[in-house]
């Protein structure tokens, strides 16, 4: 009997263990992460420095949407044109608009695309490096740094997987890179009348029926290197891998996990009424604070929460747009900190208008600056 017991409590541990492990086989870093939330479902060696090879082109695309005109055309220059390793091959000379420059950024892997676009952005690649850079502290990203804008191995181009999957997370905020990020084909014109039809070869995207989206990287220091975004329902999670051989298998069998293993509570829903505050010198003196979107937290089942929350709401003063942010909630876990969410103004508040004495001081106070502006 007793022989029995430690076989099945062995064979638990081992199905536990590998269970784990399986995900990532010969692979020297993965996490997989809540994209709203940022938790961290499961990961190793997820703080490791490594090269990302052209996951790197994930920032490049952020950069670029934010600060670029996306219908605007730019002129190749001689700098982007023929970059060593994968290429939308563009001409010197020609005359491209932004948009596709970006889809030739994450379907194609452009290198060539991606110094078009530091150029575009930043005047120069070393400024539009910077640029990144930047980005990657404002994301929270502090152990990360680019050294170019396309992922060849370079001194000082490294990520770790948990900095890969916040800057995905971050990108999949903005519609477009969703939609540039999830496509597998697109056909491309420049001003010249030359023709790119672009075809991706992302086995993730054409395979997986969860894909959100996708970027991979590979050299061969850093090895085969993957972001990938699954949704199932509500739920959307951000994988990655880094030199990772069995990048894609690897991908789809961490996020069903996820998927399997884990389900949403809401901790607050959109509009939901917080607070009613005072405001001050407005036309009406209180305003509901309401949620600015729906949060919905990752639990793993059968896991038990304590969750409280504390809020925290700044001195309103008119006027006060809807929808402008008031304050914000933070939401803890047994009193960790498990996410904050932004509070914002639930109705429009109009300034009161100065009553008459106040209206004629202050215009008298204005008339000496009038009368001095006009003496010469």
């Amino acid at each position: 009997m007793k022989r029995k017991i430690f076989t099945f409590i062995l064979l638990l541990i081992f199905l536990l263990v590998t269970s784990k492990l399986s995900f990532a086989y010969n692979s020297k870093a993965y996490i997989l992460m809540d994209r709203q939330t940022k938790r961290v479902l499961v990961a190793e060696n997820e703080y490791d420095k490594l090269p990302m090879a052209s996951t790197t082109k994930i920032m490049t695309a952020i950069v670029a949407l934010e600060l670029g005109k996306l219908d605007e055309y730019f002129i190749i220059p001689k700098e982007a044109a023929g970059i060593e390793g994968s290429s939308m091959y563009l001409k010197e000379g020609e005359t491209i608009k932004v948009i596709d420059l970006l889809y030739g950024l994450m379907i194609k892997s452009g290198n060539d695309a991606a110094t078009a676009l530091a150029i575009y952005i930043g005047g120069t690649e070393e400024h539009f490096v910077h640029l990144m850079n930047r980005k990657a502290q404002m994301i929270g990203a502090y152990n990360t740094s680019f050294a170019n804008p396309h992922g060849l191995d370079a001194p000082n181009h490294y990520t770790t997987a948990y900095d890969l999957a916040l800057i995905t997370a971050y990108a999949m905020e903005n519609p477009l890179f969703r939609q540039i990020a999830s496509c597998t084909y697109y056909r491309s014109v420049s001003k010249e009348g030359i023709v790119r039809d672009m075809y991706s070869n992302n086995k993730f995207l054409l395979n997986y029926p969860y894909a959100s989206a996708s970027k991979t990287g590979f050299t061969t220091p850093a090895g085969r290197c993957l972001s990938a975004v699954g949704k199932k329902d509500q739920m959307e999670l951000v994988s990655v891998f880094l030199n990772s051989p069995d990048w894609f298998n690897n991908a789809m069998k961490l996020l069903n996990w996820g998927f399997e293993n884990y389900e949403l509570v809401p901790l607050i829903l959109k509009d939901t009424v917080v607070d009613v505050v005072d405001v001050e010198n407005g036309k009406i003196n209180k305003i509901p604070v309401v949620s600015k979107e729906d949060v919905f937290y990752p639990v793993k089942k059968g896991e038990q929460l304590v969750i409280s929350s504390e809020k925290k709401i700044f001195s309103l003063k008119a006027p006060i747009k809807k929808g402008e942010k008031v304050g914000e909630i933070l939401f803890y876990n047994g009193g960790e900190l498990i996410y904050t969410q932004p509070l914002v103004a639930g109705d429009c508040v109009e300034e009161k208008p100065l009553p008459w004495y106040k209206r004629l001081v202050r215009m008298l106070n204005i008339l000496p600056r009038v009368r001095g502006y006009f003496s010469w």
